[in-house]
């Protein structure tokens, strides 16, 4: 091989790596809208809890909201269901909306642990220890974000709704994660 054909090589590969890298930042960053959208759609709700007014059927709204997300049912990753959507309709009181976003949430994270699954069965013997110790990290600070994000209306009602629907947001943002882990495995 001649210097010039060494550095043709070179300088393809850079460019070639260069629009991978671009092309990863590109579908990384959707997830990160979206959980700002999500972020002031919260505040929005933070103001009007303030102000006492419409309290039910703002908070359906915010609810209705954050389980229709527009990305996911493109990407066909994690549903909100249907069935889930017609009681969420129905929902009169905040018992109500509560029990909702504690089932999307269940059935969020079933979606996630069966994909997780999926994932170990193809994984060689020496990554399937790595992935399952990441997996059970993910976990622990779900939970902990979700927590946090809740802990703003301590004492209210709403809590739970905010708790679940943030467990729900994050399972939907993992399963993306994974998405991706997934594609690699298919192409080795």
């Amino acid at each position: 091989m001649t210097i010039f054909e060494g550095t043709l090589l070179a300088l393809f590969t850079s460019v070639l790596a260069g629009g991978g890298y671009l092309i990863k930042r590109k579908i990384e960053r959707r997830p990160q809208i979206e959980e700002l959208e999500y972020q002031e759609r919260l505040l929005k709700l933070k103001d009007s809890l303030s102000k006492n007014e419409g309290i039910t059927t703002e908070v359906k709204h915010l609810t209705q909201q954050a389980f229709s997300n527009p990305h996911s049912r493109q990407r066909g990753t994690i549903r909100f269901h249907k069935d889930l959507e017609e009681r969420l309709e129905k929902a009169s009181t905040q018992a109500d909306m509560n029990e909702v976003a504690m089932e999307a949430a269940r059935r969020a994270r079933e979606s996630l642990d069966d994909f997780e699954e999926r994932i170990v069965d193809a994984l060689g013997s020496e990554r399937k220890g790595p992935f399952r110790d990441a997996s059970k990290a993910w976990r622990v600070y779900a939970e902990q974000q979700a927590n946090f994000v809740a802990s703003e209306y301590h004492g209210g009602s709403i809590v739970p709704l905010i708790a679940y629907t943030e467990m729900y947001h994050l399972a939907e943002q993992r399963y993306e994660q994974l998405e991706l882990i997934w594609q690699e495995i298919q192409a080795e």
